[in-house]
């Protein structure tokens, strides 16, 4: 009955650095900068309770989500399945196309490996961005 009221809970980079830790948020800020690089727009994150979507001018988009975990970080993406992006998620990434028409993928914190690197995925990006705003 006496109750005192709760705050409501802020989702910032903070919070994610909590849920995970500093390196991982540094690994998902690279990510924005090559999807930002890819598709020439300027990209923020959206901190929510359970993924860091995507944002521009203030607008969500829905076509990625970032969540940075303690031992990687996992990258949700839609894209069509096609062989050019299936050999960098799938070969490269070791990621995997979903029904759903979302390809999954989890990277670890081990910048200077190529095939950990998120400039590999700009291809992704790119084709992502283009698919989002054709629809």
């Amino acid at each position: 009955a006496f109750d005192t009221p709760q705050q409501a809970q802020t989702y910032n980079r903070q919070y994610w650095v909590e849920r995970s830790n500093e390196a991982n948020m540094v690994l998902a800020e690279k990510l924005i900068e090559a999807f930002n690089s890819a598709t020439e727009f300027t990209y923020q994150y959206k901190y929510n309770k359970t993924n860091l979507g995507l944002r521009m001018n203030g607008s969500a988009t829905n076509y990625m989500s970032v969540v940075p975990r303690r031992r990687d970080v996992t990258i949700w993406i839609k894209v069509d399945c096609m062989d050019e992006i299936d050999s960098i998620i799938a070969g490269r990434f070791g990621g995997r196309y979903h029904d759903s028409g979302w390809y999954s993928m989890s990277l670890k914190n081990q910048l200077d490996k190529n095939d950990e690197n998120p400039e590999a995925l700009k291809p992704v990006f790119a084709q992502a961005e283009k698919e989002y705003f054709r629809k």
